[in-house]
């Protein structure tokens, strides 16, 4: 994926937000990590909403500077900046 541009990045990424909303693999992942057992109305919204491919409440994405971050998995959330 490194060739890529910024924009087709974001929209591959995207693409793979929509087929996991499509596919239950969100709501599975969520039910497995946090413990959730009840439907929860602002989280079924916004997986149904990823599943129609709008966007509009995901966070911007930043590009960092390539270095590497110990301790760091995944995307993290940057409450100040209100982005991943």
């Amino acid at each position: 994926m490194s060739g890529l541009t910024y924009l087709e990045r974001l929209q591959s990424w995207r693409k793979r937000v929509q087929a996991w909303a499509t596919s239950g693999a969100i709501r599975d992942a969520i039910e497995q990590v946090v413990g959730l057992t009840s439907h929860q109305p602002i989280l079924d919204a916004l997986i149904a909403a990823w599943a129609e491919e709008s966007f509009e409440e995901l966070p911007d994405i930043r590009s960092l500077r390539r270095q590497p971050c110990q301790g760091l998995l995944g995307p993290t959330w940057d409450k100040t900046a209100g982005s991943m």
